[in-house]
């Protein structure tokens, strides 16, 4: 029996595993198993935007959201929206 390599928790990826898989894509997946992407954040579609922050900025960034438990991109968001729409 051939393995083609292993599992991210390390188990054997052998014919028996390609097998499977390949039968369980035959059969067909649900409209849900298949869509990609992430979830939109309101209505409609999100954009994604890309900027450059200074090391200082960075790091204040960094250390809030790791102090938060929150991805550096929710502090922007909220950040974001105090400013934006806070009027």
């Amino acid at each position: 029996m051939t393995t083609y390599g292993h599992t991210a928790t390390g188990r054997p990826i052998d014919d028996h595993v390609i097998d499977r898989i390949a039968a369980e894509a035959e059969a067909g997946y649900p409209d849900w198993q298949l869509k990609i992407g992430r979830p939109p954040m309101d209505k409609g579609p999100s954009r994604s935007r890309t900027f450059r922050l200074g090391s200082t900025l960075d790091a204040a960034l960094e250390a809030r959201a790791e102090a938060e438990q929150v991805s550096p991109s929710a502090i922007v968001r909220a950040a974001l929206a105090e400013y934006l729409l806070a009027a």
